[in-house]
Parts: C-alpha cells; structure tokens; sequence
C-alpha cells in the first residue's frame, strides 16, 4: 500500500489545472514582464504591440516622465513668473513619455533582437518569440515617433514667450541621437548605465527648455545630478 495520500479526483485535476495555467503564463508572457491586466487580456493581435512597448513594465515611463517634470519646475521657478509648471505641459509630457519610451524600446528590441533570442529573460518578447516582424516594429517604431512629435509640437507651441518655442524643439530633437546609440553602447563600454542616464534626463533640458526657451546652469547642474541618480539605480 502506498504511505502517498490519495488524492481525490477533482482536487487533483483542479491542482493540474492550475500549474497547467502557471506553465502558460511563463511562456505566454516575457521573463521581465509583470502581470497588467489591461494587456493579459488584450487581444491577440494588440498585445505584442503593448508588450514591445513595454506597458508590462511601466516604471521605465515614469523614469523618463519625472526628469521632464523636474525641468519644467526649474525652468518655470527661472523665469519667476508661475510657482508651477502649467498643468498641460505636464500631461503632454505625460504623453510624450509613454510614447518616447515606447518607441525607444521598440528600436532596442529590433537591434538586440538575435540576442533576446539566446536569453531566457527576453526571448518571449515580441520579435524573438515571432508574434511580430522586423517590419511591423520598424513601422509601429514610426508611428509612435510620429505621435510624439505631435506632442511635443503642442508643448512648444505653447510656449511661455507666446511665440513657437523653436529652441525646445531643437533640444528634444537632439534625444534622438542617445536613443539611436544606446543599444549600441551595450557592447563597447561596461558602462552604458551612464549613456542611459543621458538619454533618460534628457527630458530634465528639455522641460527647463519648454518653461525658460532657454538653458542655464541651473538646468546643466540638475540634468547631472539625475544623470548620477539613473546610474545608480540602473546599476
């Protein structure tokens, strides 16, 4: 006779159940994904796109959003004419920053896409795991670029000089040029951490940019300050 307690019949198949359910989850969902119920549940042909815009991990949103909100706070305290920034620079910047990471991420998966591949962590992504092509995040990458620009248009022609803030612009821009390399810098330096903190505070120029038209020291000295922050808490 067997000391192992029987089971009965339905706890068991509910028991199999469920670790049949635990088993998809972990090859439905990415490694580095967390559970949002919004994009578990979201159908078939829209998920990955919400997965490779990383909306599974949101804290990167935030990451890039706050150093926009921090630069619109010095800038606006700059010029001495408000004691906040106005309430539609932070929602677009908002927008903009769900939309720029978004297409961020999107052009790292398609450059580390062969090395996803090789990783248990990201080979569910989107463009290992096949649930999407090259060509689909190439142009999903251009939509989202083109969303963005409208944003940050919007911000600009908000401008507090009362003419289109052609300096801000300028400066948002010129992120493009970080976001491009950064992939990149993964394999030439054991210190892309760094390169990340210059990508992810460029927002801190680009607030003080869209509140002041202008960039002091001031700016300079808090874009380092949150250049350090991001190397510390990416390492």
């Amino acid at each position: 006779m067997s000391a192992e307690p029987q089971v009965p019949e339905n706890r068991r198949s509910s028991k199999q159940s469920a670790q049949a359910g635990a088993v998809a989850d972990t090859i439905d969902r990415p490694g580095d994904a967390i559970r949002v119920r919004f994009i578990d549940r979201a159908p078939a042909k829209i998920e990955p796109y919400l997965r490779l815009m990383r909306l599974d991990r949101p804290i990167g949103i935030w990451l890039l959003f706050w150093p926009c909100v921090f630069g619109l706070e010095l800038g606006t305290s700059f010029r001495a004419e408000m004691t906040f920034p106005k309430g539609s620079h932070i929602l677009l910047c908002a927008i903009g920053a769900i939309l720029m990471r978004g297409a961020g991420c999107t052009y790292n998966d398609i450059v580390d896409r062969n090395i996803d591949a090789k990783v248990a962590r990201t080979r569910g992504r989107p463009l290992p795991s096949g649930a999407l092509t090259v060509k689909q995040a190439w142009i999903f990458m251009a939509a989202q670029l083109v969303a963005d620009f409208g944003t940050l248009m919007a911000i600009c022609i908000e401008s507090p000089t009362g003419r289109f803030n052609r300096f801000a612009a300028v400066v948002a821009v010129t992120s493009l040029f970080f976001v491009a390399a950064y992939p990149f810098m993964k394999r030439i330096t054991w210190w892309p951490q760094a390169w990340l903190g210059l990508t992810f505070n460029w927002g801190v120029l680009f607030g003080f940019a869209a509140a002041a038209a202008t960039l002091d020291a001031p700016a300079w000295l808090l874009f380092a300050g949150c250049l350090f922050w991001t190397i510390g808490y990416d390492t």
